[in-house]
């Protein structure tokens, strides 16, 4: 794992060593243990890398280059079959210098040209100097595990980063973006995820090339067997994928993400994904487990997590958190994020890789992306029931509790055709058709007029409205799964502190058979139960218990206990007393303040979940992330 830079200037002044080392300071915590650069094409590009060193940490800093070192490359991620693609490459005559899977890039690229990601098996953001065509190339693994943003100016000149933090020294006066309040900013995932105008995020599984003054733009996998798929993906979801596939997809899987030069852990919460990690792992190898336990009785789940790492026979590290501990990381955990968080569960989770770190383990596995892939959250059910009308009217909650940012969004749904372009009750739309009018309730007039959230959510699905609504609904999932979950829970916070996060369920191969399983093979409507496939592959694996427990998903305690402690309140002084918002500049200071104001009437359990807490928490990020990054 590494932090990355690549600038390019064909047009403008030389690029000077202190300038990409500034750039690439700013990622010193991404790699720790070295950092490397080079300035090349007469001084007009340069490259740097800080390197997290587990694979083959003798090999040296980045770049890498090929034979002729026409080819140069700075690489941040795992190709998980890199013992293999290195046999391959020596076989047809490359010369290796390192074991380090990131110097196979170069020589792939020789080989294969822009098609060089196609049949990649990691988590990967690269970056490719080609030159002898003068060409720039920057590619993103599938789902998008690892970051890629990038900073084009007027005069050509192209930079790219792991994180846009490292590409605001190049900004004259960084500046807030107003397309990522209306959408990302309010659970709307289906562009670039970056905050700051002008910056953007490379989508998942794209490669870019600049060359001769222009930019292209290839896709080169698709999830679903849409619009540009190959035929052969197409014809492979027609054949529903067995158990005992899934049971041998996850066992490769993870023999090759336990492939490291360095410590490894486990991020176990006890339920089934983390269970079915943990018992294939300890088959290889002893691995510690860290797990989240909260001083919030009403939101600690840590007695589960130890009675199954007991059936597991895990060495378990239970990590501790209180509302204090969470007020005091949240200012560290949005400069590490870019972007506000929507709970306090990724605090909580940069705590826990705080702890990881400091335990002296660089690399987790864990299981992120499971309950997209394999419809584990409660709202796949209660879409497929509503699609088969098979919902008990009687047993719905009571329409007049309150508001909640849940399933509970679907209830209104239930008995009548859903007001949305889809045929079906979505849960994504629903939710976003809910803050459709914040922008206008609560945004200052400079920040309107962006299109509305509910337009925004549905973007991805163009081009695909013939595929099952199942299908479509695990696909808007993976995009806030890539665009929020994995940089909130995952990358962004575990490599603040130096950790690299393997998902396991996001393997290459995983992903293809997921998209083959189809509802038969997932719901189980009559029982309510979900990820039917994942299941019949843990049994004999897993205990029963594990095997049957039911999806909770995994939350922190509400902002109001998190503000409730000392240094609580005195973020909520210094960030969201009325003279505070009208100085930041985004919310209507009387609207805000009365939203506060109710709050605060609200406790602790009550406010989990309501939208009072979930706007005075995104409020509060927002002017933390606007003074620490110094935007306009």
């Amino acid at each position: 794992m590494c932090g990355v830079v690549a600038l390019w200037r064909p047009r403008g002044p030389s690029i000077v060593t202190e300038q990409l080392e500034q750039l690439g300071a700013a990622l010193d915590h991404r790699g720790p243990d070295e950092r490397g650069h080079a300035i090349l094409d007469r001084g007009r590009l340069g490259l740097i890398a800080t390197r997290l060193a587990i694979v083959d940490p003798s090999a040296g800093p980045q770049p890498y280059f090929n034979e002729d070192r026409s080819v140069a490359v700075v690489v941040n991620g795992e190709l998980y079959d890199h013992l293999e693609l290195g046999d391959e490459l020596r076989g047809r005559g490359h010369q290796l210098r390192t074991r380090c899977d990131a110097e196979l890039i170069a020589h792939l690229y020789e080989e294969r040209g822009l098609e060089f990601v196609d049949e990649l098996d990691g988590d990967f953001a690269v970056i490719v100097w080609d030159a002898r065509r003068e060409r720039l190339i920057a590619a993103r693994d599938r789902v998008g595990v690892r970051p890629l943003f990038v900073l084009e100016g007027p005069d050509r000149s192209v930079a790219l980063a792991s994180e846009a933090k490292a590409l605001l020294p190049l900004v004259d006066e960084p500046r807030l973006r107003a397309r990522f309040l209306s959408g990302h900013f309010l659970g709307a995932y289906s562009g670039s995820a970056c905050a700051f105008e002008g910056v953007e995020s490379l989508a998942p599984a794209t490669v870019h090339s600049w060359e001769l003054g222009q930019r292209r733009r290839r896709v080169f996998w698709r999830w679903l067997a849409g619009p540009g798929a190959r035929p052969s993906q197409a014809r492979s979801r027609r054949q529903p994928p067995e158990p005992q596939d899934l049971r041998e997809q996850l066992e490769r899987a993870v023999s090759r993400r336990l492939r490291a030069d360095a410590p490894i852990g486990l991020l176990f919460s006890g339920g089934l994904d983390s269970a079915l990690v943990a018992a294939l792992a300890r088959r290889e190898r002893d691995l510690p487990a860290f797990t989240l336990a909260f001083d919030d009785p009403s939101h600690d789940e840590s007695a589960l997590a130890q009675a199954h790492a007991r059936s597991l026979d895990l060495e378990l590290d239970l990590v501790r958190v209180g509302s204090e501990e969470l007020a005091a990381a949240l200012p560290q955990t949005i400069r590490a994020l870019e972007f506000p968080p929507v709970n306090a569960h990724a605090v909580a989770r940069y705590l826990l890789a705080r702890h990881v770190r400091e335990r002296g383990v660089k690399v987790v596995l864990s299981g992120e992306g499971s309950d997209e892939l394999f419809a584990g959250y409660p709202w796949f059910m209660t879409e497929a029931r509503w699609r088969a009308r098979a919902v008990d009217r009687a047993a719905a909650p009571d329409p007049a509790a309150p508001a909640k940012l849940g399933v509970g969004l679907l209830d209104d749904a239930l008995d009548r055709d859903p007001a949305s372009p889809l045929w079906w009750a979505s849960f994504f739309d629903q939710r976003a058709r809910r803050v459709d009018a914040v922008p206008s309730q609560v945004f200052l007039p400079r920040w309107r007029g962006e299109p509305s959230p509910s337009t925004q959510v549905l973007a991805p699905l163009a081009g695909l409205e013939a595929e099952p609504a199942l299908d479509l609904s695990r696909l808007l999932a993976l995009h806030q799964l890539s665009s929020y979950l994995i940089p909130a829970l995952s990358d962004r916070v575990e490599m603040a502190h130096g950790v690299e996060g393997r998902p396991v369920f996001l393997d290459r191969a995983i992903l293809d058979l997921a998209a083959r399983a189809g509802e038969t093979e997932l719901l189980d409507l009559a029982s309510g139960q979900g990820k039917l496939l994942l299941r019949r592959a843990g049994a004999g694996l897993l205990p029963p218990e594990i095997c049957a427990v039911p999806k909770h998903p995994f939350l922190a305690p509400s902002w109001r206990y998190v503000l409730a402690s000392a240094t609580g309140r005195a973020l909520l002084s210094r960030y969201l007393e009325r003279e505070a918002i009208a100085e930041f500049g985004v919310f209507d200071p009387n609207v805000l303040s009365f939203v506060r104001h109710r709050w605060e009437r609200l406790s602790p359990a009550v406010a989990a979940g309501h939208r009072h807490d979930w706007l005075i928490g995104l409020a509060l990020g927002l002017h933390i992330f606007i003074e620490q990054f110094r935007l306009r």
